[in-house]
């Protein structure tokens, strides 16, 4: 599960492409919440008003791979995961001016 979260944030940082945008509600999740997202959002799902996110949902949210080296593997190698414009416009993330 640990090397799952790193992946994940690791494809985060590397396809970063904000594109704020108007989002469907989200559910509340189900299973261990491994992502929260808060701040200037228009779609949360917790009494907070963040938006919480467990693996089944990352998971049902469009994927992308990309193919890559990094300094702890060897060769290239291929990562799949969400964008973070997906996870953005899931959230309906506000612009910042």
């Amino acid at each position: 599960m640990t090397v799952l979260r790193t992946t994940l944030a690791g494809l985060i940082a590397l396809l970063c492409a904000a594109l704020p945008g108007a989002a469907d509600p989200l559910a509340r999740p189900s299973g261990e919440v491994i992502l929260t997202i808060s701040g200037r959002i228009g779609n949360a799902n917790t009494d907070e008003g963040s938006a919480a996110f467990d693996l089944a949902m990352l998971q049902a949210l469009p994927a992308a791979t990309i193919q890559t080296s990094t300094v702890w593997t060897e060769g290239v190698q291929d990562f799949s995961g969400v964008l973070l414009r997906d996870l953005l416009t899931a959230v309906g993330a506000e612009e910042a001016n």
